[in-house]
């Protein structure tokens, strides 16, 4: 089924006329649905509990204060095998595909600006999980600590 196929069913479903492509991922492909809501479509089916999971962790999140957007997920679903879920649009454009464009000055601001605003992320504690991937079963990669698990995340990426 093509792309365009899979987002014809979604839509359908949802009982929505029409979607914007906003970017394309490694996992997903974005489309505003007006709102300030955007319905993300997965690449492949998903674990049966991964959207649950997906969703009570952006719950969480809503819990805390951050200087910064965090995702909200309203509804998730599948349609056969067609897996999505609708989210609040968070404000910004597609790092993947500003970042090569800027100057070397510029890479350096923005690289600055995205590590100021990890330290509001030590606010958040779940001490029920590892340092890791708390929605991803499959892999499970984690750590005891925040640079064993970055590298053990690097690791597995390279080698796929």
């Amino acid at each position: 089924m093509t792309e365009r196929e899979k987002l014809a069913e979604v839509l359908r479903h949802l009982k929505l006329d029409s979607a914007t492509l906003v970017g394309r991922g490694m996992t997903s492909s974005l489309y505003d649905i007006d709102g300030g809501r955007v319905l993300k479509i997965h690449n492949g089916p998903q674990d049966q509990g991964y959207l649950p999971r997906l969703q009570r962790f952006s719950e969480q999140l809503q819990g805390y204060s951050f200087p910064f957007a965090v995702p909200h997920i309203y509804q998730y679903g599948a349609v056969g095998e067609i897996h999505y879920h609708v989210e609040r649009r968070l404000p910004g454009r597609d790092f993947a595909e500003v970042f090569p464009r800027l100057t070397s000055a510029e890479r350096r601001s923005a690289m600055a600006s995205f590590l100021d605003g990890l330290p509001p992320l030590h606010a958040v504690h779940m001490p029920q999980l590892l340092y890791g991937e708390p929605l991803n079963l499959h892999e499970e990669i984690t750590s005891e600590t925040w640079p064993g698990y970055l590298q053990a995340r690097i690791e597995a990426t390279l080698a796929h």
